[in-house]
């Protein structure tokens, strides 16, 4: 009956993968490369990432270069980069690309902040919710005593509480990080 916890496992890793994935699109840092972790060009039929086609330096703490390892792939980039709306300054400076990042408000800071705690109440909500799938199946099941059953229930709750623990030190990682200056 470990299927139970294997399903409630692979359904939070998910879940987490998720959060985390969203908590690093949300910008803390001045220019970084991670800005572009989610940018990803054409190259020849194959969708591939932008760092894997080209040099990425940051100058100045402001200002990201970027340098195509194949410079006929430059206008491509360029493309890439406008369509993924970073919201910042982009320019072509010969055979290298130029992204301007200005340093966040404290308006920006706090809208950020606001979001990353949003996205925290959606996380929590979908471990409520594999949490209530999870133990809905497992109090069906008709071959389990009820030892058995509480203690399932039992270790999908503590699985559950790590997970939320994760998530809030996740997010006060992440609005340090906004308010550190």
């Amino acid at each position: 009956m470990n299927n139970y916890i294997n399903d409630l496992k692979i359904k939070l890793e998910s879940i987490q993968d998720y959060y985390q994935n969203e908590l690093k699109k949300i910008r803390a840092l001045g220019a970084h490369p991670t800005i572009l972790d989610n940018v990803f060009i054409d190259y020849y039929g194959t969708k591939m990432p932008l760092n894997q086609l080209s040099s990425i330096k940051i100058q100045d703490g402001t200002i990201i270069i970027i340098n195509p390892y194949d410079k006929s792939k430059l206008k491509d980039m360029l493309i890439s980069l406008e369509k993924a709306n970073l919201g910042f300054n982009i320019q072509n400076d010969s055979d290298i690309i130029k992204i301007y990042v200005p340093p966040l408000t404290e308006e920006k800071r706090k809208f950020y902040a606001k979001k990353a705690k949003d996205l925290k109440e959606q996380a929590k909500i979908n471990l409520r919710n594999v949490r209530q799938e999870i133990n809905k199946k497992i109090n069906l099941d008709k071959e389990l005593s009820k030892d058995q059953i509480n203690d399932y229930l039992k270790e999908v709750q503590d699985f559950i509480d790590h997970k939320n623990n994760l998530f809030d030190n996740l997010l006060k990682e992440k609005e340090k990080s906004l308010f550190k200056i």
